[in-house]
């Protein structure tokens, strides 16, 4: 197989920005969930804000048991509308809902219940005030579980039929209600008690269902053509739909367990340590939306190439994404390297903060901070070849590659220079910007080889 590099054109680059950007201002706004509750809980002190870090890296977790069907509904909607089937294109819409369901409710059960184990196996008996305040906080984040899967699965949908603007404008309104509901239950305006760290968590809870109810009216006005509740999918149907979810989910998930475990290991190097691990990765996942709207939108075109049996214009939207992502996430990533105190202390003012825990902050963050400013573009890169993989069905690999790199290489070195050898929060940081770089080397060498053009699923039009 030829394995050089495709030519690129203007007119991918253009395709894709287009598609890319109501995408990538819809993964902010997501964002926006977890910064809007770090910044304004940043005002109660770095115990407070430590606490929030460790319960939505958990709540992540959490969540990504479902998060993965995301993938798996783009990739057939998108593979649809290339085949053009494009009245079956919501079908695999109504089957992801409908695992959501099933699969949410006793996720949200069983860690309600188990939330105080968990805290207490993650964080030392001398931070009792981080796992007193993470606990409410993540038990009312934990039950919008369901909400999080069926918001996940309508992005998918609405990605692969190349229409992401529609569920931007739902998450505008979904993220002004959270941050109304904060204001109102963190602060105690409009004449309720002021519930802090608790206050954050049911703004977010009544949120995300705010937002379900909106994309389940968006569905019946726009969808209903495309098949939106008409049926569940059977048969083949079903089979692609959990072939293609399942890995996703697994990754999903072990990449979010993967982050609970690091955030265990650094807060038993204190609370500093920990508020500077919260706001490091916040800015990472904030500097990569544009790479990881690009991954998404590069998936659409990519899974529709390959549902009109093009493999080579798959491969060349794949490598065109990559282009873009290294120049417009590297450009972000500059920025973050030349002004990291700034862009740290935007997560830790107000008058609850002294200037000495300021300072504290900062000064354990800064480094981490930079490095990613360096490393951003290319991790960039990583996340475009990761969905264009996934889209076109080639998952399996993609899952043992993220598990070998983060679970045999990064974990236990960062138990060992952590916990063991009394190493400190940039030595872990500088292994987890390692390993992601190894996961980077591996999936270009997949698109390269070319298996993925093989892929072929149960439901696919011949």
């Amino acid at each position: 197989m030829n394995t050089t590099l495709p030519a690129v054109s203007g007119q991918r680059y253009s395709a894709l920005a287009l598609l890319a950007w109501p995408i990538v201002l819809g993964l902010l706004s997501q964002n926006i969930f977890n910064i809007v509750d770090m910044m304004m809980v940043g005002r109660l002190g770095e115990t407070a804000l430590g606490a929030v870090g460790l319960a939505n890296y958990n709540n992540f977790m959490a969540a990504a048991a479902l998060m993965g069907l995301s993938s798996g509904v783009q990739a057939l909607a998108a593979r649809r509308i290339g085949e053009g089937r494009t009245s079956e294109s919501a079908i695999p819409l109504n089957g992801a809902l409908l695992l959501s369901l099933l699969g949410g409710i006793p996720i949200a059960l069983a860690l309600w219940i188990l939330a105080p184990y968990l805290f207490a196996l993650q964080a030392s008996g001398e931070n009792q005030d981080i796992i007193d305040q993470a606990t409410p906080y993540f038990r009312w984040r934990v039950l919008s579980v369901i909400f999080i899967g069926m918001n996940f699965s309508f992005r998918g949908f609405w990605n692969g039929i190349s229409r992401p603007s529609v569920y931007f404008r739902s998450l505008v309104v979904i993220h002004i209600t959270n941050i109304f509901f904060n204001w109102v239950l963190i602060f105690g305006n409009l004449g309720l008690p002021a519930l802090g760290v608790d206050g954050a968590g049911i703004a977010s809870l009544l949120a995300t269902g705010v937002g379900s109810l909106i994309y389940i009216i968006q569905g019946f006005a726009l969808a209903s053509d495309r098949g939106f509740l008409a049926r569940v999918p059977r048969g083949p149907s079903f089979r692609d739909l959990i072939t293609l979810s399942i890995p996703n989910v697994l990754q999903q998930f072990f990449f979010a367990l993967g982050f609970a475990v690091m955030f265990s290991i650094i807060a038993r190097l204190g609370s500093t340590n920990l508020a500077a691990a919260s706001i490091s990765l916040n800015l990472v996942l904030v500097a990569l939306l544009p790479g990881m709207g690009l991954g998404m939108a590069t998936a659409t075109k990519v899974g529709q190439a390959i549902g009109a049996k093009q493999g080579d214009e798959a491969a060349a939207w794949g490598w065109s994404g990559s282009h873009l992502a290294v120049v417009l996430v590297g450009f972000v990533g500059l920025l973050l390297a030349a002004f990291p105190d700034f862009a740290i202390g935007a997560f830790i003012q107000g008058e609850s903060v002294s200037l000495e825990e300021r300072t504290r902050v900062i000064e354990a963050a800064r480094w981490a901070v930079r490095i990613v400013g360096f490393t951003i573009g290319l991790d960039a890169v990583s996340m475009v070849l990761m969905f264009s993989l996934q889209a076109s069905g080639y998952v399996r690999p993609v899952l043992i590659l993220s598990l070998v790199t983060q679970w045999v290489i990064f974990t236990p070195l960062a138990i060992i220079v952590g916990p063991v050898m009394g190493g400190s929060f940039l030595d872990v940081w500088l292994l987890f910007i390692g390993y992601r770089m190894i996961q980077l080397v591996g999936f270009v060498i997949m698109w390269r080889a070319g298996k993925w053009r093989k892929v072929k699923l149960a439901d696919d039009a011949e």
